[in-house]
Formats: structure tokens, sequence, C-alpha cells
């Protein structure tokens, strides 16, 4: 899957009263990057989350402001350091609420909530994708595959 096209689609789908924004790719993160964040938490990776990461090393959102030009305005997908230090923080902070049960590959940008997928220590095409919640609310599911949500989120159709 092409899964830069897909994140430009989904910003050109959004509402037409919507601020102009547009997704900011890295280059990819090597296999034996990856593999070696697999191992040092002994979850394998969905084959999408994957395959995403050897596409784009995390992506960004960036915002048009008048005059100025582009500025990032949130983080869309982790990059590999990123997900590596978050997924070491919430096992550390909050080991209680059984968080090793997600991978963390994103955020909401508010109130500390975290977009996880399922983890496992098989390999899965897809996981289901779950927002966590830091006041204990209940996580609440989002989707059951990558590519819904990010469509979902990056068109302003799924909320938190």
């Amino acid at each position: 899957m092409d899964w830069k096209a897909k994140f430009v689609e989904a910003y050109k789908a959004r509402a037409s009263d919507a601020p102009l924004a547009r997704p900011s790719f890295r280059d990819g993160a090597s296999e034996i990057v990856i593999a070696r964040m697999e191992e040092s938490f002994a979850h394998r990776l969905p084959l999408s989350l994957r395959s995403l990461l050897s596409q784009t090393d995390g992506v960004t959102e960036e915002i048009e402001i008048e005059h100025h030009g582009w500025m990032v305005s949130s983080i869309v997908i982790y990059s590999v350091d990123e997900m590596i230090e978050t997924n070491l923080f919430m096992r550390r902070e909050n080991g209680d609420r059984n968080v090793d049960r997600y991978w963390f590959f994103s955020t909401a940008g508010t109130d500390g909530i975290q977009f996880g997928m399922t983890a496992s220590a098989d390999v899965s095409e897809d996981a289901s994708i779950f927002a966590w919640y830091p006041d204990e609310t209940e996580d609440k599911h989002m989707s059951d595959s990558m590519l819904r949500f990010l469509i979902g989120w990056c068109t302003g159709r799924a909320t938190v």
C-alpha cells in the first residue's frame, strides 16, 4: 500500500472550512531499526504499521500560516524513536493499567490521549486501534484497521 498517497488523499478530503493542512513525511525506517524496536518490546508490529514506518518514519501535520509558509502543527504518526520513547514512558508510568497490550503510535494532541494498536507476540496483518485516556476513562475503540483510522483521523471525521 502507498501510505503517503493515502495520507494525501485523506487531507484533500477534509471539509472546506478546515484550516489548510498537509502531511509531511520523513525517509522510511529501515527493517533493522524496526526489528530492533520489536525485539526490545517482545512484540511484533502489525504489518500495516510496519509497512507505514518503512515508507515514512513518522508523519507530521503542517498548517499554512498566511505570509509565513508552513509550520508543523501536530504529530500524526510517531517516528520509530518517538514510538520507543513513548512506549517506554507509558510502560514505566502506567504499568498498573496494562498498557503493554498496545503499541502506542500517535497522540491525539490533547489531554495526554494516546493512540495504540493491539500488541501481540505474533505477526498480524492489522490490529484494532484504541484511544487510551490517562484519567482511567475506558479505552475507546477507534477502528479495526490502520487505514480506516488514518482516513477518519486525518479527515476530521474521527474524534476522541
